[in-house]
């Protein structure tokens, strides 16, 4: 009788012996997970900072927060004399399903005039958004976005 020798393989490697090197497949794939939440919700130097969703089956998904956030980001110039760039100004944003800007407003002020100045300025600029998807069943949608002076010169 002829006994082969066991095919080669790849190296088997144990679920046990993974977590004890610190990264468990349910690890990785939160951590990724967690960083394309951040990239789809992060543009220049804004940042929608809550989850964004509209009605299930709208099919407008993340694409049109991207699309929000664009535009205010176009609009906003903030002035090159602020030194501190760890300042941060929340704004409201109700937009109606026809692309209007309903409303919006400084919720949280940065606590410097000519930053606070910049985004105001550029909140009023901003008059008109594309209009939802046609499969949207949204009337309007409110979105919370952080002004944020570090990461809009970071990605200037």
């Amino acid at each position: 009788m002829i006994t082969r020798p066991p095919k080669p393989g790849p190296p088997t490697t144990t679920r046990t012996q993974v977590a004890d090197a610190g990264h468990t497949r349910d690890d990785r794939k939160d951590a990724f997970n967690r960083v394309l939440g951040d990239l789809k919700n992060n543009i220049g130097g804004l940042r929608s900072s809550e989850p964004f969703t509209f009605d299930s089956g709208s099919g407008i998904g993340g694409n049109y927060l991207q699309v929000v956030l664009g535009i205010y980001d176009e609009a906003w110039n903030p002035p090159s004399e602020i030194d501190d760039d760890n300042l941060i100004a929340t704004v409201r944003v109700k937009v109606a399903r026809s692309g209007r800007v309903i409303s919006a407003s400084i919720t949280k002020r940065s606590g410097n005039t000519l930053m606070d100045r910049s985004v105001q300025q550029a909140i009023e600029a901003v008059q008109e958004i594309k209009p939802f998807p046609s499969n949207s069943k949204d009337i309007e949608k409110n979105f919370k976005i952080d002004f944020n002076l570090k990461a809009k010169r970071a990605s200037a």
